[in-house]
């Protein structure tokens, strides 16, 4: 080879040895470590995120799960509407009741109603006049309650029709579909209306017709005031017509105006001249307005004023129902529930009684009172509307358990 070709490739590479020592690679070595230490945060990271988002996840799923459920809503022809509205047709077309659940009411002729409380299982309904029919959708808890004058009805899932005329007090339920459980005066204890049945009641006249009806009277019926005789003068040819009294308006269903009239007059002075059938009227107004304490010193002065008497016990079932329902006492209600049972232990409302004392009892947390009332429950009404609680509430004890208990609760 050339020596001189050898010369300038001895040169060349000592020259590019040279260089490559004068170069600088600080600062590319400083950006692949800053690179490659992105690179493991990123995959810690990503190994965190993954149980960190399924967590979260859960956490979403239990807050849903505990979540206290929904009340029920429901709209009047198409229209959203609140509880306690009054709802009449008066004698127009027949008003469509639509709630959230599926379940529908359709009132008919002049009737008048009012939702008065929603559940995330059901609805409490007034009946006040009229006629109504019902599709309650079936679920896995249902709890709806008709209420009509002084009966009740109690409904699972069903199709069914209930009308309340209170001028004649007649009460009438026809079932489609289902069954209902039934309370009331007039009605054995254990009253369960099915498909194809119908039952009748007209309390003035005294007559009824239907399974489960007793007529017998409960007890004696207290006697009539005496009739207090006043002068009438003939009206001058100018003087206008006189307004119709409040039981006339409550006899015509009108118990918005009935109840009216009585603030008009004076619910106090009211109450302390009333008959025993005044009061107990003016505690339903009372009662119907949402007036609890009007309700109460109404019921307490018909206890007071006419002790031993059948309305004196039913004003101890209704101040029970005053308590639990409208002033959320359950342990005041258990003891005006329990006050009516030990005066008429076979009365109209005696099933209805002990199911709400079980009730009652066991919201207010007396579970021993609790567990020998449902004991006594399920042996006089083992297919009764409250023997799910009352098997609830029982719990582990065996039949003999539960005789035992019930025999010791008496």
């Amino acid at each position: 080879m050339d020596p001189a070709l050898i010369h300038l490739v001895a040169e060349a590479a000592k020259y590019e040895s040279e260089a490559l020592e004068r170069r600088d690679f600080e600062p590319q070595r400083r950006r692949f470590l800053a690179h490659a230490k992105r690179r493991r945060l990123r995959k810690q990271a990503l190994s965190w995120l993954v149980p960190l988002a399924a967590a979260a996840a859960a956490l979403v799923l239990i807050a849903h799960a505990l979540r206290p459920p929904r009340a029920l809503s429901f709209e009047v022809q198409g229209r959203r509407a609140e509880p306690r509205d009054w709802l009449t047709t008066r004698g127009q077309a027949p008003l469509d009741i639509a709630f959230s659940d599926g379940s529908r009411l359709g009132l008919t002729g002049e009737a008048r109603a009012r939702v008065m409380e929603l559940h995330s299982d059901g609805a409490s309904v007034v009946l006040e006049r009229g006629a109504l029919k019902a599709a309650v959708v079936h679920g896995e808890k249902t709890n709806w309650r008709f209420d009509a004058g002084p009966f009740s009805v109690r409904v699972l899932g069903t199709k069914f029709g209930l009308e309340w005329d209170p001028s004649r007090e007649r009460f009438a339920v026809e079932l489609a579909e289902g069954s209902v459980a039934i309370s009331g005066p007039k009605l054995a204890p254990r009253c369960v209306v099915r498909a194809g049945q119908r039952v009748q009641i007209e309390l003035t006249a005294g007559k009824g017709d239907g399974p489960c009806i007793t007529l017998e009277p409960d007890a004696k019926a207290p006697a009539k005031p005496a009739v207090t005789q006043t002068l009438v003068l003939p009206p001058t040819p100018s003087a206008a017509p006189a307004a119709p009294s409040w039981q006339v308006l409550a006899a015509r269903g009108d118990y918005e105006a009935a109840y009216a009239a009585v603030s008009l007059a004076g619910f106090g002075q009211l109450k302390q001249r009333a008959s025993v059938r005044d009061l107990m009227l003016l505690a339903d107004l009372a009662r119907y307005a949402r007036k609890s304490d009007q309700a109460t010193q109404a019921l307490l002065e018909a206890r007071q004023r006419f002790p031993g008497s059948a309305e004196a016990s039913q004003a101890a079932f209704l101040l029970g129902r005053v308590a639990a329902d409208q002033e959320r006492s359950a342990a005041r209600g258990a003891e005006w529930f329990a006050l009516y049972l030990s005066e008429r232990p076979g009365g109209a409302f005696a099933s209805e009684a002990l199911g709400r004392l079980l009730e009652c009892q066991n919201r207010a947390g007396q579970l021993e009172a609790a567990r020998k009332t449902a004991a006594d429950y399920l042996q006089r009404y083992p297919k009764g509307p409250y023997s799910r609680l009352a098997r609830h509430v029982v719990g582990p004890l065996d039949v003999g358990e539960s005789t035992a208990a019930a025999s010791g609760g008496r």
